[in-house]
């Protein structure tokens, strides 16, 4: 989710608020809001992993298991959003 992602989100949630008071349906309103916080959810936790991730010790382990050089290693796991498989495997095909 991005942050276009996350405006489309809100203009809709302001969408379904407005049609749920026209219509007096807060049942869709509470469902979507409910979808709504779940992806956001979703959203922090997968940036928190990737955070964690995102460390000198994972370069330096990417670095250690392939005898590259530390930027090569650095712009390996930036491309693959900081998942090491990923970036080994890309590491693997050069």
């Amino acid at each position: 989710m991005n942050d276009l992602d996350i405006k489309l989100a809100f203009a809709k949630l302001a969408e379904i608020t407005a049609q749920s008071i026209k219509d007096n349906d807060l049942e869709l309103l509470l469902d979507y809001s409910k979808h709504l916080r779940q992806e956001v959810d979703e959203e922090i936790n997968h940036r928190n992993v990737v955070a964690k991730r995102r460390s000198p010790q994972t370069v330096k382990e990417l670095q250690e298991r392939t005898g590259m050089g530390l930027y090569t290693c650095k712009n390996a796991l930036e491309g693959a959003n900081w998942d090491i498989n990923k970036a080994l495997s890309t590491l693997s095909r050069n």
